[in-house]
């Protein structure tokens, strides 16, 4: 056999999580044991279950060999190499997990894709695709920029998608449909592919993005904006404070410059004022409406009466 679906050993899904491949293992290693288990072959089904673990209880380990089962699922000659060329991969990631636990095995895996005929004319492996995936940020971090480490979901190839982990700095100021670029984060090969995250906008309960320019609807009580008031606002950037001038309509537009997300030039905050009414639901506001209603000779109508 030229390569091992470890997966299929412990019977769990490639995407199965590490407390699944847990428990599937020590429920086969209690079943297979030789000192438990005397039936023929038993012996060698536990020591294929615990080399099974082995790779895949380790993140690094685990991250390496599903770009391998991804590149021999993708490729026939992969499938026929050899038994030997399989085990000096696997028994190269001794020293390499102590020298890094990320996905420094490419030389490892190179050495793999090599040996199993998929070097290229001139003795090197072919160059890794490059793979693509969504990012989803929220305002605030496009504006203010941020080091992430997230989880992102590739499509694998003719089998189920693939779960990466991987560290991204978020420049600030960066926009929805803008790309991060991952260098040696792509598929497998020699030299690996990039990976690149399409930035998309996740949905913010008081924020819309308009290019550079971001919106807040503001809501103001009757007084404030009768009388004026200093009030504290969120923007993406941390709250400030925004002067609410006398006499403000609903539906008046105020501008706090360089207050959306950074740039050449920086975006803007747009502040739209919506006056809400406190509801006359108790017999003390009715009377409060019912005394303003007197004592203020207001129509708002009034343009009606002069036909303009």
């Amino acid at each position: 056999m030229a390569f091992k679906d470890y997966y299929a050993v412990l019977g769990v899904a490639p995407d199965a999580p590490h407390e699944l491949i847990r428990l599937a293992y020590r429920r086969l290693a209690r079943q297979y044991h030789p000192d438990i288990n005397r039936e023929a072959g038993a012996e060698e089904r536990f020591k294929a279950i615990n080399e099974a673990h082995d790779v895949l209880a380790d993140a690094a380990r685990r991250a390496a060999y599903d770009q391998m089962r991804q590149q021999v699922q993708a490729s026939p000659a992969l499938k026929s190499a050899t038994r030997r060329t399989f085990d000096e991969w696997l028994a190269g990631f001794s020293s390499l997990r102590d020298r890094a636990r990320d996905l420094a095995s490419r030389d490892t895996l190179r050495d793999f894709f090599t040996d199993a005929g998929l070097a290229g004319r001139t003795g090197r492996a072919a160059r890794g695709e490059d793979q693509r995936a969504p990012l989803r940020l929220g305002i605030e971090e496009m504006a203010r920029g941020a080091h992430r480490e997230c989880t992102v979901r590739l499509d694998g190839a003719d089998g189920p998608p693939l779960e990466k982990r991987v560290k991204v700095r978020i420049p600030a100021g960066i926009t929805p449909g803008k790309r991060i670029r991952l260098a040696g984060m792509g598929a497998a090969g020699e030299p690996a592919g990039d990976l690149f995250l399409q930035v998309e906008l996740e949905p913010h309960p008081h924020f819309v993005l308009d290019g550079r320019d971001v919106l807040l609807s503001l809501p103001l009580a009757p007084w404030e904006a009768a009388l004026g008031a200093a009030l504290q606002v969120p923007t993406p950037l941390g709250p400030v404070q925004l002067k609410i001038p006398a006499g403000t309509p609903s539906g008046k537009r105020l501008r706090l410059r360089g207050r959306g997300l950074p740039g050449h030039p920086a975006g803007d905050l747009l502040v739209d004022i919506q006056i809400q009414l406190p509801p006359a639901l108790t017999p003390e506001a009715r009377a409060f409406y019912e005394d303003m209603a007197l004592s203020l000779p207001f129509n708002p109508r009034e343009s009606f009466a002069d036909g303009s």
